[in-house]
């Protein structure tokens, strides 16, 4: 039987409340990648490019998105933009075999919290996807602090 852990930087009691969509054109790194996540306890839904990524966000917005840099078609960096404009607070991890550091800088000046060199070190992985969820965590804490607050000063 496996543990689960705990995030409680915002009142969550279990990380399986938190849903990540993993997004790869490449099925067997998909499934590694929504492996390793879903051992870490988090809800993973996959995608095997930009359109079904998009398609699956508008029916549940998951709060991180992990994707590939490079894929047929819309590429990553399209998805990375689109989910912004979308979803402002959505965290996404991108992925990447690709080593240029124009092409990271790129995508964290279009949001993206972290940029992940393939082949992907697992340990890597499990410490940015928790980083960034707890990140997503205490901005929502906060917005949700300041509106009451506001209410309250009304």
């Amino acid at each position: 039987m496996t543990e689960k852990r705990s995030i409680t930087v915002t009142g969550r009691d279990n990380v399986d409340e938190i849903d990540v969509l993993v997004v790869d054109d490449d099925a067997a790194i998909r499934e590694i990648v929504a492996r390793v996540l879903r051992k870490s306890g988090y809800a993973c839904r996959s995608a095997s490019d930009a359109s079904e990524a998009l398609e699956k966000a508008t029916r549940r917005t998951p709060m991180l998105t992990v994707a590939d840099v490079r894929m047929p078609g819309r590429d990553g960096t399209w998805l990375l933009k689109e989910l912004k404009k979308r979803w402002p607070d959505m965290a996404v991890i991108m992925l990447t075999a690709d080593t240029d550091a124009k092409t990271a800088v790129q995508c964290l000046k279009d949001g993206a919290e972290d940029y992940l060199v393939k082949p992907i070190d697992v340990d890597e992985l499990k410490i940015a996807a928790r980083r960034t969820i707890e990140k997503v965590q205490l901005l929502r804490e906060a917005r949700e602090q300041r509106t009451r607050l506001d209410m309250v000063s009304q």
